[in-house]
């Protein structure tokens, strides 16, 4: 069976989900300002989930097209790799916790750009570039918003 539009959307929705059981470990921290920002984190978490959510709707309602191997397993495996680096190892202070999620942003802007640029060399029609394009554009905007935290804890 070939992948599709709609599969490289779930792909990304699930990496939403396992990052927002990231952040809700810490939500039953004793440290209060920890918690505040995991929760923070949680929050920003859920609105990605629902824009993905309510993309992979809309896409389910049009005609899906293939997305070729080469560019599946290459999602696959920067998927693989993130999740595995995603470890609560060490992360005691808010300063912490919003650096790792500083460094998965970044690693989500870089799988988004990764994206962009191999579905730019396939056959993938112009409006799912522009779906693409705009959630990097909310990667980026979540980076901005997580940036000057960094520089207050």
């Amino acid at each position: 069976m070939k992948n599709t539009n709609t599969d490289l959307l779930h792909k990304l929705l699930d990496l939403g989900f396992y990052l927002e059981k990231f952040y809700e470990h810490f939500l039953e921290n004793q440290n209060f300002a920890l918690k505040n920002t995991a929760a923070i984190l949680v929050s920003e978490e859920r609105k990605h989930i629902e824009v993905y959510s309510n993309l992979i709707r809309d896409e389910e309602a049009k005609e899906e097209y293939p997305i070729g191997d080469e560019l599946m397993g290459y999602v696959n495996y920067l998927l693989i790799n993130m999740k595995q680096a995603l470890n609560n190892y060490g992360i005691v202070t808010p300063g912490q916790l919003i650096a790792k999620a500083i460094d998965n942003e970044n690693k989500q802007i870089f799988l988004l750009s990764q994206i962009i640029e191999m579905s730019s060399a396939s056959s993938i029609p112009p409006y799912f570039h522009e779906i693409l394009t705009f959630l990097l554009k909310e990667e980026n905007r979540q980076l901005a918003n997580l940036r000057p935290f960094n520089k207050l804890v």
